[in-house]
């Protein structure tokens, strides 16, 4: 193995994975076929669109958890509302990025599979 290079543990492509039963026993004629495909993130130029859809997360989580108190408080008052404004706003604001991040992914498979088209 070269040091220095970096190998992710698992390549792309489709894996057949043997099932078995609950005494680890391979059962006959039954596998699960899966496909990988590794994205590395930070080798994107999108890393901002992710660190967003990340900061979101944390935010759309912890405005939940406070519009939840404030439930259990039978808390009717501004705050709970604003706070479930809060949530919705970046409730919206997530669902949003979530999808402009799933077109550049599409985008850039469909690119791919030109370029290896192409090859061949």
């Amino acid at each position: 193995m070269d040091l220095g290079v970096y190998r992710p543990p698992l390549s792309t492509g489709y894996r057949s994975v043997p099932l078995k039963n609950s005494y680890s026993e391979d059962l006959e004629l039954a596998s699960l076929l899966l496909h990988i495909e590794i994205i590395n993130a930070k080798e994107e130029d999108d890393e901002n669109l992710y660190s967003s859809i990340q900061q979101l997360r944390d935010r759309a989580n912890e405005l939940s958890n406070q519009v939840s108190n404030l439930e259990h408080s039978n808390s009717c008052d501004v705050r709970y509302q604003q706070r479930l404004d809060e949530l919705r706003l970046a409730q919206e604001q997530l669902m949003e990025l979530t999808e402009a991040r799933n077109r550049k992914l599409m985008e850039k498979k469909k690119r791919d599979r030109q370029l290896a088209n192409k090859r061949n």
